[in-house]
């Protein structure tokens, strides 16, 4: 799984048709400061960088607008606001600054005229690359990854108040005044019935047991229609393979990879990653070398031509089939690692979530399901013979004697009948390797 195009726009209403949020990185920023925002800049704006402007400056300058404040006012305390916006919410860093460099896009703050850039893109961008930074510390739009995370996941998240986090209608018959999905969660929250999750080793361990039928997969499907259209004219993007842009941070979408996350049905295994090479691996010093703004503007053509065709090439794909987990699942597992043990502080916890379930059912089920992953792994997983046939031993019976779903089906015979159907894929299955790719999951 992994945040899409058609999360970033319909959860925070931003515009995804557009230019590449792009342009010059150095400049003479104190005369497009006075120029754009009608203030004469003192030296304690440029503290902490020389290309950032303090956001402490902005909140002093620009909190309180005149009741009678002509146009060109407006305009002006309008650029502020959205660089206060973009430095703190949609493409902040950890210098409590505002990159200078984005000023220039906002010289024209005409309706309309601020969504010829593509800010959806540049901020998925943004997240992307603080996601594959290795450092303790993490920036970028985090506000995009919880709204997510709350979104699809159940463990962890507030109650809005009143017990409901249906979307509100507001604005009325007025599609255009309407909140993009994310407003949901600027209720007022709860967290009494839902904070089993309230340390990190918590979190992990509920994704490390996180079972597919608890992740909400398509949130959006019943609602789309209720959001404004800033939310939805960009859908025919939302499947892009394409690169995503934001000044000298070049990430790729791989939509084609999360195929269940749009209701399709997902290859198995799922086409390679897009590589980026070492234009990944760019800084603001390196745009001073010719070759690299060549590369930057190889990337950006490869975008309009996707704006232009607005084709997302997976229009033949099947809608997904719940049948299809288990041969997805069996690719997974052939180069990770996933969680299986159980213990008695893990029985605790999971009679916590399920007060009527005892020991010895929770006992029943994960052996269940544990020998049915050794039917379907043997092969590929246990190298000592003597030991995979022990445990064969043991999953058979556990599964002929327990295994009766609540439907009639034999789970013996289907895990079975899954692996000779994925034999195939079991000897030419990928060896394990590094997640290179946030979309890898």
């Amino acid at each position: 799984m992994t945040v899409t195009l058609q999360d970033v726009t319909v959860l925070l209403g931003l515009p995804v048709k557009g230019a590449p949020v792009s342009g010059q990185v150095d400049g003479d920023w104190k005369e497009h400061i006075k120029k754009l925002l009608g203030k004469e800049p003192d030296e304690r704006i440029f503290e902490r960088s020389k290309s950032g402007m303090r956001l402490t400056w902005l909140h002093q300058n620009f909190s309180h607008l005149e009741r009678d404040a002509d146009t060109d006012t407006v305009r002006k305390h309008a650029r502020a606001y959205m660089m206060d916006l973009i430095g703190s919410v949609l493409l902040p860093d950890n210098s409590s600054t505002v990159p200078l460099m984005y000023l220039p896009l906002l010289a024209d703050i005409d309706p309309g005229s601020a969504r010829q850039w593509s800010w959806g893109s540049a901020v998925l961008s943004c997240l992307y690359h603080e996601l594959c930074r290795d450092r303790k510390g993490i920036s970028g739009p985090l506000l995009l990854l919880q709204l997510w995370i709350w979104t699809r996941f159940a463990f962890g998240r507030p109650n809005p108040y009143g017990g409901s986090n249906k979307q509100p209608h507001l604005g009325g018959d007025d599609p255009q005044k309407r909140p993009p999905y994310g407003f949901k969660w600027s209720q007022y929250h709860r967290w009494a019935e839902n904070s089993k999750c309230n340390l990190v080793e918590g979190y992990r361990e509920a994704l490390d047991r996180l079972h597919h039928t608890e992740v909400n997969w398509e949130p959006y499907e019943s609602e789309l229609h209720l959001l404004p259209t800033v939310c939805t004219d960009s859908e025919a993007l939302w499947q892009t393979r394409c690169p995503l842009i934001n000044f000298w941070m070049v990430e790729y979408h791989n939509p084609e990879r999360v195929m269940r996350q749009f209701g399709k049905r997902q290859l198995v295994p799922p086409p390679e990653p897009s590589k980026l090479g070492k234009i990944h691996e760019l800084t603001r010093r390196d745009l001073k070398d010719n070759h690299w703004i060549i590369e930057l503007a190889l990337c950006q053509r490869q975008w309009e031509s996707k704006m232009e065709s607005s084709n997302a090439n997976t229009g033949d794909l099947e809608p997904h089939d719940i049948c299809q987990h288990d041969e997805y699942f069996l690719w997974y597992t052939g180069f990770t690692n996933p969680s299986s043990q159980l213990s008695s502080r893990d029985c605790f916890k999971e009679s916590q979530l399920d007060p009527e379930a005892t020991k010895n059912d929770i006992l029943v089920a994960r052996s269940i399901e544990l020998s049915r992953r050794i039917l379907l792994q043997s092969q590929r997983k246990i190298k000592d013979p003597d030991l995979e046939k022990l445990l064969l031993q043991h999953a058979e019976w556990t599964l002929k004697n327990f295994g009766d779903g609540v439907d009639g089906t034999d789970l013996l015979s289907e895990a079975k009948k899954t692996k000779r159907e994925c034999s195939g894929e079991c000897s030419t299955a990928p060896q394990k390797q590094q997640r290179q790719d946030p979309s890898i999951s």
